[in-house]
C-alpha cells in the first residue's frame, strides 16, 4: 500500500508538474501528523479526504503544490464532516437495506411499536 506521502508526492507531480516535494514543516511532524489521522479516522475515509482536496485544490505561485501536513492540518476540517456523514448515511443505507431484505419487523412488532 502506498504511503500518504507518496500519494501527495505522485498527485502534485502528475497535476501540477511539482517535482520537489516539500513537507509541511519537516518529515517527521509530517508522518506524525499522518499516522495521528489514520489512528483516528482510518486509511479509507483519508484517502477520500485526500480525494477531494486535490479536486479543489487550485495551486497559486506562492502555494504551487498541496502537501499532506497542510491538507490534515487546515483542509480537512472543511471536507473531513461530509466524508464522515457520507459514510454514515450509506451504513444506515446499508442496515436499513439489510433490515428490510430480512423481512422487516413483524405485525406484532408494529403493533407492539404503535
Amino acid at each position: 500500500m502506498r504511503t500518504v506521502q507518496t500519494m501527495c508526492i505522485d498527485r502534485n507531480r502528475e497535476l501540477y508538474g511539482v517535482e520537489q516535494y516539500v513537507p509541511y514543516r519537516n518529515w517527521a511532524a509530517e508522518q506524525a501528523l499522518i499516522k495521528r489521522n489514520l489512528t483516528q479516522y482510518g486509511a479509507e475515509v483519508l484517502r477520500e479526504v485526500f480525494d477531494q482536496a486535490f479536486r479543489e485544490y487550485r495551486p497559486t505561485r506562492d502555494y504551487p503544490q498541496l502537501t499532506a501536513g497542510f491538507v490534515l492540518s487546515y483542509v480537512a476540517s472543511r471536507i473531513l464532516p461530509r466524508v464522515l456523514a457520507k459514510r454514515e448515511a450509506e451504513k444506515e443505507a446499508r442496515e436499513r437495506r439489510a433490515a428490510t431484505e430480512e423481512g422487516g419487523p413483524s405485525a406484532g412488532e408494529v403493533a407492539a411499536w404503535l
